[in-house]
Protein backbone atom coordinates (compact mmCIF):
# COMPACT_ATOMS: atom_id res chain seq x y z
CA UNK A 1 0.00 0.00 0.00
CA UNK A 2 3.07 2.39 0.87
CA UNK A 3 4.30 2.06 -2.56
CA UNK A 4 0.70 2.76 -4.12
CA UNK A 5 0.30 5.90 -2.28
CA UNK A 6 4.00 6.63 -3.76
CA UNK A 7 3.44 5.98 -7.21
CA UNK A 8 0.25 7.97 -6.80
CA UNK A 9 2.04 11.47 -5.07
CA UNK A 10 4.21 11.06 -8.45
CA UNK A 11 1.31 10.65 -10.88
CA UNK A 12 -0.71 13.69 -9.03
CA UNK A 13 2.63 15.95 -9.28
CA UNK A 14 2.78 15.18 -12.79
CA UNK A 15 5.88 13.51 -12.47
CA UNK A 16 8.30 15.77 -11.02
CA UNK A 17 6.84 14.86 -7.11
CA UNK A 18 9.24 16.44 -4.40
CA UNK A 19 10.60 13.36 -2.61
CA UNK A 20 9.48 14.15 0.85
CA UNK A 21 5.90 13.34 -0.39
CA UNK A 22 7.68 10.17 -1.55
CA UNK A 23 9.38 9.17 1.55
CA UNK A 24 5.96 8.70 3.53
CA UNK A 25 4.39 6.15 1.25
CA UNK A 26 8.14 4.15 0.74
CA UNK A 27 9.00 4.05 4.18
CA UNK A 28 5.16 2.75 5.17
CA UNK A 29 6.14 -0.02 2.90
CA UNK A 30 9.60 -0.95 3.93
CA UNK A 31 7.65 -0.68 7.26
CA UNK A 32 5.07 -3.53 5.96
CA UNK A 33 7.65 -5.61 4.37
CA UNK A 34 9.73 -5.81 7.88
CA UNK A 35 6.39 -6.45 9.60
CA UNK A 36 5.93 -9.64 6.93
CA UNK A 37 9.72 -10.72 7.66
CA UNK A 38 9.25 -10.33 11.31
CA UNK A 39 6.65 -12.84 11.12
CA UNK A 40 7.69 -14.93 8.26
CA UNK A 41 11.15 -15.97 9.24
CA UNK A 42 9.72 -17.65 12.67
CA UNK A 43 6.44 -19.47 11.09
CA UNK A 44 9.15 -21.06 8.88
CA UNK A 45 11.54 -22.02 11.28
CA UNK A 46 8.30 -23.61 13.64
CA UNK A 47 6.98 -25.16 10.70
CA UNK A 48 10.52 -26.78 10.16
CA UNK A 49 10.89 -28.23 13.32
CA UNK A 50 7.07 -29.39 13.80
CA UNK A 51 7.60 -31.02 9.94
CA UNK A 52 10.58 -32.77 11.29
CA UNK A 53 8.50 -34.33 14.57
CA UNK A 54 5.28 -34.93 12.25
CA UNK A 55 7.74 -37.17 10.34
CA UNK A 56 9.27 -38.81 13.18
CA UNK A 57 6.48 -39.55 14.59
CA UNK A 58 4.82 -41.05 11.47
CA UNK A 59 7.97 -43.64 10.48
CA UNK A 60 7.62 -45.00 14.53
CA UNK A 61 4.03 -45.39 14.03
CA UNK A 62 4.23 -47.18 10.97
CA UNK A 63 7.15 -49.75 12.49
CA UNK A 64 5.27 -50.15 15.38
CA UNK A 65 2.15 -51.59 13.00
CA UNK A 66 4.39 -53.05 11.01
CA UNK A 67 6.04 -54.98 13.92
CA UNK A 68 2.00 -55.33 15.35
CA UNK A 69 1.09 -57.12 12.06
CA UNK A 70 3.99 -59.16 11.68
CA UNK A 71 2.79 -60.77 15.08
CA UNK A 72 -0.67 -61.35 14.11
CA UNK A 73 0.14 -62.64 10.76
CA UNK A 74 -0.19 -66.62 10.45
CA UNK A 75 3.15 -68.56 10.50
CA UNK A 76 2.64 -70.27 6.94
CA UNK A 77 2.30 -66.48 5.54
CA UNK A 78 5.58 -65.41 6.92
CA UNK A 79 8.73 -64.96 4.82
CA UNK A 80 11.02 -67.35 5.08
CA UNK A 81 8.75 -69.95 6.21
CA UNK A 82 8.34 -71.19 2.60
CA UNK A 83 12.47 -71.07 1.96
CA UNK A 84 12.89 -72.92 5.35
CA UNK A 85 10.96 -75.57 3.99
CA UNK A 86 12.42 -76.42 0.98
CA UNK A 87 15.34 -76.41 2.56
CA UNK A 88 14.26 -79.22 4.33
CA UNK A 89 13.11 -78.31 7.38
CA UNK A 90 10.08 -79.59 8.75
CA UNK A 91 6.84 -78.90 8.53
CA UNK A 92 4.89 -77.43 11.90
CA UNK A 93 3.86 -80.08 13.66
CA UNK A 94 5.48 -82.37 11.23
CA UNK A 95 7.93 -85.42 13.23
CA UNK A 96 11.76 -84.08 13.66
CA UNK A 97 13.88 -86.12 10.81
CA UNK A 98 17.29 -87.60 12.41
CA UNK A 99 20.22 -85.27 10.73
CA UNK A 100 22.74 -87.10 8.73
CA UNK A 101 26.64 -85.87 8.75
CA UNK A 102 28.71 -86.88 5.72
CA UNK A 103 31.41 -89.58 7.34
CA UNK A 104 34.81 -88.10 6.14
CA UNK A 105 36.82 -89.83 3.88
CA UNK A 106 40.64 -90.94 4.36
CA UNK A 107 42.75 -89.18 1.99
CA UNK A 108 44.04 -91.57 -0.86
CA UNK A 109 47.61 -93.26 -0.80
CA UNK A 110 50.58 -92.00 -2.52
CA UNK A 111 51.14 -94.04 -5.57
CA UNK A 112 54.24 -96.49 -5.67
CA UNK A 113 56.13 -96.61 -8.99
Amino acid sequence: MGMIKAFNDMQEAKGSADPTLLAGGIATALAHTFMGLFLAVPALAAFGILRTVTDRLTIRAALVCEELLLMIKPAEAKPGAAAARAAGAAAPGAPARPRVTPVPQPPPAPAQA
